[in-house]
């Protein structure tokens, strides 16, 4: 959610945001991770174990 709600915040306060990526990833002390984007296409590299996955980011909008 903090991801999510950072991204949102840049939208509103960049009024000439059309076309701009900006993605955030986060870790909790507990292991939990997230990230968000404005558009789709942000990726990270997570690995919990001995196989690393390639993630896909929540986003608000998607590239035309």
């Amino acid at each position: 959610d903090a991801c999510k709600e950072a991204v949102r915040r840049i939208l509103r306060q960049v009024p000439r945001n059309e076309g701009m990526q900006v993605g955030f990833l986060a870790l909790r002390k507990d292991g939990a991770y997230g990230g968000w984007s404005v558009y789709n296409g942000f990726n990270y590299a997570m690995s919990t174990g001995p196989v690393a996955e390639l993630m896909d980011a929540g986003h608000d909008r998607t590239w035309d």
